[in-house]
This record gives C-alpha cells, structure tokens and sequence, in this order.
C-alpha cells in the first residue's frame, strides 16, 4: 500500500473515529455505569491483567476481543496479543491461553451487555458496533491499570489517546465496507476511498473503461 497517499485517508478516519468517541464518553451517564461494573471486568480479566502493561496492551486486548484487527497505511496490522506466532505476542503460560479465550467471551459479553444499556438510558453510541465496544472496555480497564479518566477534563483529547477504533470497517480483501450507526456521507466517501486502496492491494482490477 502506497502509505505517501493513503496516510492523508487514515488520518481523516481517525478524526471521524475521534469526534464519534469523543460524542458519548463525555456523556454523564458513562461515569456511573461504568463504575458499576468496573469491579466485576476486573474479576474476569484478573488473569489477563498483568500482561496489560500499558494502554497499549490494553487497547490491542479490548480491539481483539471485539473483533478489530486494523490495517494501517503502510499494510501492517495491529499486533495479536494472543498469536503466539506474531510479532509482538503475549508471554502466556499454557494455563493461560487456555483460558484465555473464555476470558475474552465472558468479558465482551459484559461489554456488549453494558454498551446496551447505556444505549437505552440515551447515550449516542453504537453498542452493536466493534469500534464502540473496544472503547468501552478500554474505558472499563483503564483505571485497574493505574490511568484516570479526566471525566470533568478534555474528553477529546482523552479520546485521542486511547485511540478509538475507526468507524468505518473493511474486509481483508477490500471488497465490501461496513459502518458505524450515523456516518455522514462525507466520512462514507473518505471510507470508500480507502476501501479501493486496500482492494488495489489485493488482486482489484482496474475499472471497466468508460464509453
């Protein structure tokens, strides 16, 4: 993927991903319900939490949970935490990638349940969408690993460092395109030109020439 050209496309879904994280973390509801179940995500994912030694960590484990594995610019994707063979894995014991997998189904389970009922109370997110679960569930782990949610602060600022997931979502093939609950035409448009870069990269034939 030619990152000189494609870098300006993703750079322009992060801002989309950013302004929709930004739309409902700050919303007063998010605080107390998260606070609520916090204790309970944590006693699930207890095993799990010291491989999480920082956001980082945490973010590639709440974005596998929730089925993300994004492509960046230059063709390289985010790293499994739970791929012993990739290139940044995590050192598990046996017992724990064994268990690891019922861990993350328990765990997205309390998130999915958790972004339904915010939804319902009036939160503007998407509990059906990755994007959006990921974050809930990094802003469910954050504080058990030592970080504060400035709840009263700058939540876009907060929600460029934790990184949200985009709000648009491709193949690995690039064939089709699927989208977060309220995208604007303009944010589709940016979305479908990436779309045609990461097919050009996987075998897209040119377009049929025009009469």
């Amino acid at each position: 993927m030619e990152s000189d050209k494609v870098r300006p496309l993703f750079e322009k879904e992060e801002e989309y991903a950013r302004a929709a994280a930004s739309s409902w973390i700050a919303h007063p509801a998010v605080p107390g319900a998260l606070d609520a179940v916090r204790p309970n995500a944590v006693a699930v994912t207890a095993l799990l939490l010291p491989h999480m030694a920082d956001q980082i960590q945490c973010m590639r484990f709440c974005w596998r949970i929730c089925g993300i594995g994004p492509v960046y610019p230059d063709g390289s994707e985010e790293p499994n935490p739970f791929d012993p063979g990739g290139p940044a894995p995590w050192p598990l014991t046996e017992r724990e990638r064994e268990q690891a997998g019922y861990i993350a189904a328990v765990f997205h389970l309390l998130v999915l349940t958790v972004a339904a009922e915010l939804c319902d109370t009036g939160v503007p997110l998407d509990p059906e969408w990755g994007g959006d679960q990921a974050v809930l569930a990094v802003l469910l782990l954050l504080p058990a690993l030592g970080y504060e949610i400035p709840w009263g602060g700058k939540i876009d600022e907060f929600a460029a460092m934790i990184q949200p997931p985009g709000i648009s979502a491709f193949t690995r093939d690039g064939r089709s395109t699927s989208a977060r609950d309220g995208r604007p035409d303009a944010m589709a448009r940016n979305a479908d030109r990436i779309r045609k870069h990461i097919r050009a990269e996987n075998g897209g034939r040119k377009p049929f020439p025009r009469t």
